[in-house]
């Protein structure tokens, strides 16, 4: 029984194992490591910090990024500079699925008729008082005085406490009052996958949930 046991456990480790090694040959989401690195109220990526990106579980569009010394994934570094516009928004303005050439910071650039650097100041799962924050931050630290906000109709909505869009400031659901909420720290088993490639890919691009998994296995007993 217990060589059954050990036979089996092996088997499972080499698994692993020889899963881990294959993801990390492909193009696997690896982990963003974002945190509240300098501004409180911002959560960023860590300076000049490379990762890749892709999309589903075929690992569609994948692309190698990098964040610039303030955090945001950009090929050009943000310097105080009065004359700099501002792209503000989520998702839709870091555009990790794209190359640095089709990204709307770059469009943007392209399309002014003054030469001028632009921003992109894009945060995934954000929306307007988060926005807000980078405005300000924007204006204190980069002396930016344009802006342009990328804003879409869920952005209301969004900004409610709760919504799983917020990174520090939203509304009370109930009373509409400003609140801070900023994101926990993640707990120790999420941060020892962050660094799997193959954890990596169950649950970021297969979007595996283990507390469902394990409720579809063994459901409770009211059910």
């Amino acid at each position: 029984m217990l060589r059954s046991l050990c036979i089996v456990a092996a088997s499972l480790c080499a698994t692993l194992l020889a899963g881990e090694a294959l993801m990390r040959l492909l193009p696997v989401s690896t982990a963003t490591m974002t945190g509240y690195y300098g501004d409180p109220d911002l959560l960023v990526y860590p300076p000049d910090h490379y990762w890749t990106a892709s999309t589903g579980w075929d690992l569609r569009n994948p692309q190698n990024l990098r964040s610039n010394p303030q955090g945001f994934a950009s090929d050009i570094d943000f310097v105080p500079d009065v004359a700099a516009l501002a792209l503000v928004g989520d998702s839709y303005v870091e555009a990790s699925m794209l190359r640095s050439q089709d990204r709307p910071a770059t469009q943007l650039a392209s399309l002014l008729r003054t030469p001028r650097p632009v921003y992109a100041l894009g945060s995934p799962g954000t929306a307007l008082l988060d926005y807000a924050q980078r405005i300000r931050w924007a204006s204190q630290t980069l002396k930016v005085v344009d802006f342009v906000v990328w804003m879409e109709a869920g952005d209301v909505r969004q900004s409610l406490c709760g919504s799983g869009n917020v990174h520090s400031r939203c509304l009370d659901p109930q009373t509409l009052l400003p609140r801070i909420k900023r994101l926990p720290p993640p707990p120790t088993l999420k941060r020892w996958a962050r660094h799997s490639a193959l954890a990596q890919y169950v649950f970021g691009q297969l979007k595996l949930n283990p507390a469902q998994l394990v409720h579809s296995i063994l459901p409770s007993s009211a059910s």
